[in-house]
């Protein structure tokens, strides 16, 4: 019986760690968009555009650390690998 209330805290913290990933490269290709962008002669509202989205994508990410720490507190030293 001492897997059940395990179970819930092993998805979630596996959820948490898989979002990470693709988070991070989400963030990284509007971050190039947005370099992209700004090299040429685009305008402001795209650039607005993409600087929302990058912080709505780092927002979710930590949203996923913060469940991560919330669920395994012994386990802050793993967010920074």
């Amino acid at each position: 019986m001492t897997a059940e209330p395990d179970t819930p805290r092993a998805l979630a913290a596996t959820l948490a760690a898989d979002l990470r990933q693709p988070l991070a490269a989400a963030c990284n290709y509007v971050a190039l968009a947005r370099l992209r962008l700004g090299a040429t002669e685009a305008g402001s509202a795209e650039l607005e555009i993409l600087e929302k989205a990058e912080r709505e994508i780092l927002r979710a990410g930590d949203i996923a650390s913060r469940l991560r720490q919330l669920l395994h507190p012994d386990d802050s030293d793993l967010e920074s690998r």
